[in-house]
């Protein structure tokens, strides 16, 4: 409403999103200052009843929001609004139950309410309605009547309302009802309340019987758990039923009974105890969880929950876990198979590594920087999916989009920290001019390397070189779904002892949960110290039943020997393992009946159907594949051009065979002439075999393949297609390098910095979307005349504007790294498209594309110009950039944040060269004009 009179006691609120929709969790709030703040979360309905604390009349605001939608804000005044009226009184009757003055679970209870006219006017044949908005209540006599009520009087209901209480409605729920009062045409909605009295338990202790009286792995006992109640409700008697969330622990027994526990007693399940078995496999120091469902024989419920230590752990145990369930191995945790190894892959492109620079500007004392990198994967955090990461020069990464930039570090969980937070190395730490922060995607391991290199640490002055590394969770399945994290320590000093020295560990997403390693250079048992050498490994454990798979993969067309990389899938279950050299598999599957299939590009699928796991128990299914596939070819050298004429030119490939090799050949054909040349690779051991081309003159294209056939027959080009499709370089003087799009060729969306949420680079067909007669995205890429592919910014299939455009800020496209080393009279070439003045606020976002040679990126375009056709932009590189062996190109279209913009781009046809002489390789047309 826009008015209450003055005094009411309570508002409802509908709030919904556009179109009605009601939107779980949305909270609406009201505030007047120094008399009413109230909040609450809309039901099913959309619909919230807020209690509204004594007032003098004035203006109430009212502040609906959720994450994700505009806030709304609006106000309702609280006045002398005519007519009104509100609940002024409300008894209970509980006589038909146990008659002691309070709510029970269970009762049935008589409701009488008075209501007060708020009015200057006699309100006439007052009717009201009661509704239960609570799941526990359910409203018996749900009318009443209140004949007239005079103005600035009251009036008691005629008979009164009823409603029942559940069973097992906890001690001190507030059940909510809603009354609806009718006079004439007028209707308010009012707040009633009702507090349930019931008994409540708080755990105590626990006994094991089990040897020792400690729970450790292996052991099977009796366990016994001491209750207090301190609810305002007696308990005569009740029955128990133990839970665990813990995957080591199972039950032989998980129901027990409880007698009689008067108010603030304490009772023992003594003569009826639970019997648990602790998995031998359970990692020692484990806190297992539990819970006892109790139910009184009155029909009160309440669960009651505990922890209980599984053993003692060393520092040859994991830490943790948290409560979601996340473990830290260390590498000196040998005994566990998820020790990480320490495994330092450099890439710091300073030190010869692959790594791009995230270009964070932290060179000192306040000026700490973090930038946004969209993940070249899904990563699963704390069960959460994100597709970017935050990365800050101060030693930590965080989940999402975030300026933040928090060199101070504190223990974890903290509400100091960031949402969903990482800690390699949290410190204050910057660039001190050697370093930097790097990130590099291994496509081979398919994980997300971010390399902190020598950043200087603001006290203590040492540097500081390690790295956090992302597991694609797609690829490296985990029982829970979450992504494996390690993090590798090239070299580190705990230095920093007037701030806490550094914090290392993971924080979920509301700071309510966390697994610390490190903190003020205290570290728990069971954590190796930071040194130089070390690794850890983080990973989240299910907390749900599940029984062993394991089993062997062989080669039946081999005699039997070890199938590696083979893919064991669980159909239905979730489960993905990968055999190893030894050709044993193994992992958790939940309990069930599935079929169970080994996948293996060399071999023929087996499937075995019907598998049966069970709860704690060990499965063991073997498969024996049959070699359908020729050699397999990896690591081919790929030759670019050259202008040396001597040769030779050496060229090598890994060539495998699960059964047996029978013969690996070379060959290459030339345009200087000579025809089809067959070699015979060298083989130098480890499956790798190489040849050599002779020198050829200058001006000649040189195309090479491998063939090779196993002892089955079976036979293998590489690449795929001979000659057709063979690898090729020119022996000359000249560079060329083009790109159409249709392949990604090294071509990749994302960069540092990157922050737009939509309208990401992507490689498609694009769909074409106009503004009346004004195109503002291409219905074709450009390439002439069967190219179909180029990058744009989003894709969406709507045909509208502004639906699938850049927002958020900014969106990058990379090209592949150059080596240009020793070219000269290099030009670049490059088709775009970009449009930003067909919404809101036009030509206030720019276009940019920059070219880094290794000491920095520097503009070739920045314009907020549009030009919304294929325009072909051509520059000698020498004006921008040197020819070294580190060039590339940048492309970003970047939404400035005005409200309403509509920005799009597109790249396609890109060319880099210096020479564009043609050679003719095709084969002459004949044509027969007579007979011979």
């Amino acid at each position: 409403p826009a008015a209450l009179a003055a005094g009411t006691v309570s508002l409802e609120v509908t709030a919904t999103a556009n179109g009605g929709v009601v939107v779980p969790g949305l909270l609406v709030s009201v505030y007047k200052a120094g008399e009413i703040l109230a909040s609450g979360v809309v039901d099913a309905g959309g619909r919230v009843l807020l209690p509204l604390a004594a007032h003098t009349a004035g203006t109430l605001h009212v502040t609906a929001r959720v994450h994700n939608f505009i806030p709304y804000q609006g106000t309702v005044v609280l006045g002398s609004a005519s007519p009104g009226v509100t609940v002024a009184e409300s008894t209970l009757d509980d006589s038909s139950g146990d008659d002691n003055g309070r709510v029970n679970p269970g009762e049935t209870i008589g409701l009488a309410v008075r209501l007060q006219n708020l009015g200057t006017g006699t309100l006439t044949a007052v009717g009201a309605t009661l509704e239960a908005r609570d799941p526990w209540v359910t409203v018996g006599t749900a009318t009443d009547s209140f004949g007239d009520i005079p103005a600035a009087g009251s009036a008691w209901g005629a008979g009164g309302f009823t409603f029942t209480v559940a069973d097992g409605v906890p001690h001190g729920h507030v059940a909510q009802f809603a009354l609806t009062v009718t006079s004439g045409g007028d209707q308010w909605v009012e707040r009633v309340e009702a507090t349930v009295s019931a008994p409540a338990c708080v755990y105590e202790s626990f006994v094991f019987a089990g040897a020792g009286g400690d729970l450790d792995p292996g052991e099977t006992g009796s366990l016994s758990v001491n209750l207090r109640n301190i609810g305002n409700a007696a308990i005569t008697g009740a029955t128990a039923h133990l839970i665990s969330g813990s995957p080591w622990i199972s039950f032989g027994d998980a129901d027990g009974t409880y007698g009689p526990m008067a108010i603030n007693a304490v009772s023992e399940n003594t003569a009826d105890p639970f019997e648990i078995t602790v998995s031998s496999d359970c990692f020692l120091g484990h806190l297992a969880t539990f819970s006892v469902a109790l139910e009184t024989d009155a029909g009160a419920r309440d669960t009651i929950e505990f922890q209980a230590q599984v053993g003692t752990a060393s520092s040859a145990d994991p830490v943790g876990p948290d409560i979601y369930g996340y473990y830290a191995f260390d590498d000196t945790d040998t005994g566990y198979a998820y020790a990480p190894v320490y495994d330092w892959v450099e890439i710091d492109p300073t030190l010869g590594g692959s790594g791009a620079d995230l270009g964070l500007s932290d060179f000192g004392w306040e000026q700490d920087d973090t930038a946004t990198l969209v993940l070249p994967f899904d990563f699963v955090f704390y069960g959460e999916t994100f597709d970017r990461i935050s990365i800050c020069s101060n030693g930590w990464l965080s989940m999402g989009t975030t300026s933040l930039v928090t060199y101070r570090n504190w223990s974890l969980p903290t509400a100091g920290a960031l949402d969903g937070m990482i800690c390699g190395f949290w410190d204050n730490l910057y660039d001190a001019g050697a370093g930097g922060v790097f990130w590099w995607h291994d496509t081979g391991e398919n994980r997300l390397i971010v390399e902190w290199s020598r950043m200087r640490n603001d006290e203590g002055g040492s540097d500081e070189t390690f790295q956090i590394i992302l597991y694609d969770p797609a690829v490296h399945q985990t029982d829970t779904g979450d992504g494996v994290i390690e993090m590798m320590y090239s070299a580190v000093s705990q230095v920093d002892a007037t701030n806490g020295y550094a914090t290392v560990g993971l924080q979920n997403l509301d700071h309510t949960d966390g697994l610390l390693y490190t903190y003020w250079n205290q570290y728990p048992a069971a954590a190796a110290p930071l040194a130089t050498g070390r690794a850890l490994r983080y990973q989240a454990f299910a907390a749900v039943p599940t029984g062993r798979l394991e089993g062997e993969v062989t080669n039946a067309s081999g005699g039997g020997t070890p199938v590696k990389d083979a893919e064991i899938v669980v159909l239905g279950g979730g489960r993905t393992f990968l055999s190893s050299a030894a050709g044993s598999y193994a992992g958790n599957v939940p309990p069930g009946t599935f079929d169970i299939v080994a996948i293996h590009p060399s071999f023929a699928p087996d499937t075995t159907r019907n598998v049966v796991i069970v709860e704690d128990a060990t499965t063991i299914v073997d498969f024996s594949l049959v070699d359908i596939a020729g050699p397999d070819f990896n690591d081919t050298t790929v030759l670019t051009g050259t202008s040396d004429t001597g040769g030779p030119y050496t060229v090598a490939s890994t060539v495998t065979d699960y059964t047996g090799l029978a013969g690996v050949d070379f060959y290459y054909l030339t345009s200087a002439g000579g025809g089809l040349t067959k070699l015979t690779p060298t083989d130098l051991g480890g499956g790798v075999y190489q040849a050599q081309i002779p020198g050829q003159p200058l001006d000649t294209r040189v195309r090479y393949f491998f063939t090779a056939t196993d002892v089955l027959g079976q036979f293998t080009t590489e690449p795929a297609g001979g000659l057709e499709n063979s690898y090729d370089f020119w022996v000359d003087d000249s560079f060329y390098y083009g790109a159409d799009m249709e392949t990604a060729d090294g071509w990749t969306a994302g960069g540092a910095g990157d922050t737009a949420y939509a309208g990401i680079w992507t490689r498609v067909d694009p769909i074409g979307v106009w503004e009346g007669e004004v195109p503002v995205t291409p219905e074709d890429d450009h390439t002439p005349p069967d190219g179909v592919l180029c990058w744009v910014t989003g894709n969406a299939e709507t045909g509208q504007q502004g639906v699938d455009d850049v927002d958020g800020g900014a969106t990058t496209l990379l090209s592949p790294v150059f080596d240009l080393e020793g070219y000269s009279g290099l030009t670049f070439s490059y088709w775009r498209w970009y449009s930003n003045d067909t919404g809101n606020n036009p030509g206030e976002d720019e276009w940019v594309v920059q070219v880094n040679d290794g000491s920095g990126w520097t503009d070739i375009e920045r314009t907020p110009t549009s030009e919304r056709s294929w325009l072909q932009i051509t520059y000698p590189l020498a004006g921008f950039a040197s020819a070294t062996a580190t060039v590339q190109f940048r492309f970003v279209a970047t939404d400035g944040g005005a409200g309403g913009s509509v920005v799009e781009a597109g790249v396609d046809d890109f060319l880099l060269y210096n020479d564009l002489t043609q050679v003719d390789e095709e084969d002459p047309l004949v044509t027969v004009t007579g007979p011979l």
